[in-house]
């Protein structure tokens, strides 16, 4: 799944330590700042973490914030393709 602004849907990967069932729901923020990337996720099992890559770039960890989304400073300029990344406790990986 990809966005800036908007809602995006992540669905589940096909992988052998995909669990059943785990799906999760990435809105991402647009904050109109060139170095920030936040998204909101809400899932069906608990989140582990939460990565994001930018314009086919190397997945990077975004640490949840006090506010309850998934945040940190990446050069994600206006256009930019964004991909989230949901990770659950279980290790299913979804987007």
């Amino acid at each position: 799944a990809m966005a800036w602004l908007g809602t995006a849907t992540c669905t589940k990967k096909t992988t052998p330590t995909t669990a059943a069932g785990f799906t999760a729901t990435c809105t991402p923020k647009g904050v109109g700042n060139d170095w920030w990337v936040e998204t909101g996720v809400t899932s069906s099992q608990t989140i582990a973490k939460v990565q994001a890559k930018v314009n086919g770039g190397a997945l990077v960890d975004l640490p949840k914030d006090t506010w309850g989304t998934y945040a940190k400073s990446l050069n994600a300029p206006n256009g930019s393709q964004v991909v989230f990344v949901a990770t659950s406790t279980s290790g299913a990986t979804v987007c």
